[in-house]
């Protein structure tokens, strides 16, 4: 399509591919079956490909943008935005203040290629040119694990969470309704000692199918974790500067400088348990 897509066009939804002549402006929705291809800039809107995601320019997110794509994501520079890739992210300029997710690699290809501010989940590392600022501005960057994975015990843990409650809530009817069957079996009616019966009856069967549930996944959680424990082969890839204030962290292991520290190159070592400088 030629042009902006705004107030004119609206939200734009296609099974196929998509290619946008212009610019995505703040508060529209584009969301492709294939690649998505934008040939202008991004502003604070929602972008979700399952094909690959092309910006010519950039993404000015104002805190607000959110790029998902099934595949690679490119773009000229991201600021304050969120780009979640199930590959890649390439971008030939900065990436500030963003959070980025990718089972791939973030890479930030040009001299001005700096990762300032944000958390960065990329399994596969990085390879930037500056981490951090001189003004010492927090940025994390987590690496070397299946983050998708992550995601998935993340997911998990809420389910079971909602029905530990769930059972908690049952706990209390079931209380109410054996005080109710109780009173109803001594002097009560032969219809409200039924119903109070079936009620009851109901409850502890949602009960133990909850436990059921319960169990299932946390056998599941069992699986992940042990998955998301896995080293991926990964490495941090610094051509210029990483500065003070820049945290890596792999394996529930930190690494962090309180002085500059010029091209550098760190990976998680399994046998030590530690991030260490590449020699």
């Amino acid at each position: 399509m030629e042009g902006d897509v705004g107030m004119a066009t609206g939200n734009i939804k296609f099974p196929g591919t998509i290619r946008v002549g212009g610019s995505i402006r703040a508060g529209f929705t584009v969301m492709a079956g294939g690649i998505l291809e934008v040939e202008g800039a991004v502003e604070a809107a929602l972008l979700s490909a399952d094909g690959s995601i092309t910006i010519a320019q950039g993404i000015k997110g104002e805190g607000k943008a959110v790029l998902r794509s099934k595949r690679d994501i490119f773009a000229m520079f991201a600021e304050h935005t969120v780009l979640l890739a199930i590959g890649d992210v390439h971008l030939r300029g900065p990436c500030v203040r963003s959070q980025v997710k990718c089972n791939g690699r973030l890479l930030l290809d040009s001299e001005k290629g700096t990762l300032v501010g944000g958390q960065i989940r990329a399994s596969r590392g990085a390879a930037v040119q500056n981490i951090g600022s001189p003004g010492g501005v927090a940025t994390v960057v987590s690496f070397g694990q299946d983050f998708l994975v992550k995601d998935q015990i993340e997911r998990e843990e809420r389910q079971v969470a909602a029905l530990v409650q769930k059972v908690a809530d049952l706990d209390a009817e079931m209380f109410v309704l054996e005080k109710k069957a109780a009173v109803t079996a001594s002097a009560g009616p032969l219809g409200a000692q039924s119903q109070a019966a079936t009620l009851l009856s109901r409850a502890r069967a949602q009960k133990l199918q909850a436990m059921k549930l319960i169990e299932q996944h946390k056998l599941r959680l069992i699986t992940l974790r042990d998955r998301y424990d896995e080293h991926v082969a990964s490495e941090i890839v610094v051509r210029g500067t990483v500065y003070p204030g820049v945290v890596l962290e792999s394996h529930g292991r930190r690494w962090e400088t309180r002085t500059e520290k010029k091209m550098i190159t760190l990976h998680f070592d399994p046998a030590q348990g530690k991030i260490m400088e590449k020699l």
